[in-house]
């Protein structure tokens, strides 16, 4: 891969980081359900996907699972000798993606950017883009090709991934001066989900202790939502991860499992329910919780029980410290839900399986906490 292409790329990482890029692929024809493209002309006029990014979403009584791939970065070539360019239009579902920014560019070593002109549908929203992409007028090019990021981004669906089935990605690249065009559609394939989709929202309340380290914040109180459809499923584990050198154990010592309320006979056939919460006292012993030092880490391990939709576990948690002087950064306590696992369950992508006492930087919640690293 030339430096242009490394330079789009490593563009594109730094503002979509927190998504899962596909392996580059050309596009494919209908049998792998990932693209269609009209038949080419006399001319090389064509698009090659570099980078792709894959968008879940599910019908909306959570029956069936449809995956998109959508390219992000691709290669356009089949430009015409002089000054010729190309035009190109995209079409995509608004409910999926955002448009951010301008398009960039690559070829050769020349980086440059396009604005792209925003179409807006019925609804009021951006479905579509049109730009130009031409050689930088300063700039010689004996490449015949392109490199363009898009500039999409995709939008975290929760808690309404349930939208059903995605409008088809459409990328349609004319040559003006031959009015040649060419046509790929990414449309998503459907097939009908024997997966478990569930997911969960992970909270947890802060507690300080001094020491001879100074301020050490601690997870008192942690939360587990289970947001449905089905629930979380038991066995699934909850991690909490503590610095070793002044944490030196960590159990959980409380355990209440809170349900929505039952509906009564007559709210029942009105499609309500009651107004009293169902609170449910656990024994802490079935939790199975467990404690090893992971290279100077304390992770203290906890097995969940099922926890229904629209129900919440609420865990007590006791740390003691050591008492000892660490001579290093402090490591920030983080709580994470991991699944048990098995090909047959699907995690809603709720952004929220993890937390810890820490800003987005990496600086701590409150003054007056001791700095270090999670």
């Amino acid at each position: 891969m030339d430096v242009s292409r490394r330079t789009i790329l490593g563009t594109l990482a730094l503002s979509a980081a927190s998504f899962a890029l596909a392996e580059p692929a050309v596009a494919v024809g209908p049998r792998n359900g990932v693209a269609t493209a009209s038949p080419p002309g006399p001319q090389t006029l064509g698009i090659t996907v570099l980078q792709s990014v894959l968008l879940r979403t599910f019908e909306p009584d959570w029956s069936r699972e449809t995956t998109l791939a959508v390219p992000l970065v691709v290669e356009l070539a089949g430009f015409a000798s002089g000054s010729a360019n190309l035009d190109v239009t995209v079409a995509f579902d608004p409910r999926l993606l955002d448009v951010v920014g301008d398009v960039i560019l690559a070829a050769n070593d020349a980086v440059w950017t396009a604005r792209a002109t925003p179409l807006v549908d019925a609804s009021g929203r951006v479905s579509s883009l049109s730009f130009s992409v031409a050689r930088p007028s300063e700039r010689a090019r004996s490449k015949p090709s392109t490199v363009v990021s898009l500039p999409l981004r995709p939008r975290p669906l929760y808690p309404v991934e349930n939208l059903g089935v995605p409008t088809p990605f459409t990328i349609v690249a004319r040559r003006p001066d031959t009015a040649q065009t060419r046509t790929y559609s990414w449309s998503a394939p459907t097939s009908t989900s024997t997966v478990a989709v569930w997911g969960a929202v992970v909270s947890a309340g802060w507690s300080a202790t001094d020491g001879v380290n100074g301020t050490y914040r601690l997870p008192s109180a942690l939360r587990v939502e289970s947001v449905g459809p089905l629930p979380v499923p038991c066995g699934t584990l909850l991690t909490i991860d503590l610095d070793a050198a002044i944490v030196g154990s960590c159990s959980v010592t409380a355990a209440l499992l809170e349900s929505p309320p039952p509906p009564a006979p007559a709210e029942s056939a009105a499609g309500g329910a009651g107004s009293q919460t169902v609170r449910q006292l656990l024994d802490v012993g079935g939790l199975g919780c467990v404690s090893t030092d992971d290279v100077g880490t304390l992770r203290t391990t906890v097995r969940l029980p099922q926890v229904p939709a629209r129900s919440s576990l609420e865990l007590t948690v006791s740390c003691a410290p050591t008492g000892t002087s660490v001579g290093r950064a402090v490591r920030f306590a983080s709580v994470a839900l991991v699944a048990a696992g098995g090909a047959q369950e699907r995690l809603r992508d709720t952004g929220g399986y993890s937390t810890a006492d820490v800003t987005a930087s990496g600086n701590p919640q409150v003054d007056g906490v001791a700095v270090g690293v999670v």
